[in-house]
């Protein structure tokens, strides 16, 4: 195949025995990402889910699951799953680490703005005239400077903002 020598094990005037790898060659095509899928998710994607490759640039492709390990690695309680990049939209190299968003579909989440949630992950949650502070634990970062409410927070609870 046509690759490219990513690394040497050998040095120059060592022996060598038969079997013995001397050099890594890397494909430079197709470019393929291995991630772990926590086990609460992992039933959920398979062979030919979509999803969406953010490269250390912020340069973003489309990448779908060629193979999935049929069983979880007690270790760690997650599934290794392998993505083929498909997209055209950004130059990734083999090696990179990339950011990997499964499951494209839409979802329904409690998100507030950023500027809400203080330092140390709380939140002033008002309830009629009094306010409280509750703890609150972060999810995924939401565009419009907003981030979503894993837990601590109820649909349609109101918070009043600490920043400006």
């Amino acid at each position: 195949f046509a690759g490219v020598v990513t690394g040497r094990m050998t040095r120059l005037h060592h022996l060598v025995s038969p079997g013995d790898s001397l050099f890594r060659l890397t494909a430079r095509k197709p470019i393929l990402a291995g991630i772990h899928i926590p086990e609460s998710v992992a039933g959920k994607i398979g062979v030919g889910s979509e999803a969406e490759v953010i490269g250390p640039d912020g340069g973003k492709t489309l990448a779908r699951v060629i193979r999935a390990s049929p069983v979880l690695d007690a270790g760690s309680g997650t599934r290794e799953a392998i993505l083929q990049l498909t997209g055209t939209g950004s130059q990734f190299v083999p090696g990179s680490n990339v950011t990997v968003r499964l499951g494209l579909e839409s979802r329904r989440v409690v998100s507030i703005p950023r500027a809400a949630v203080d330092g140390d992950g709380y939140a002033l949650v008002r309830a009629g005239n009094k306010t409280t502070l509750r703890p609150v634990t972060l999810g995924a970062e939401i565009p419009g400077n907003r981030v979503e409410i894993v837990s601590g927070l109820a649909p349609g609870e109101q918070v009043v903002l600490t920043g400006p």
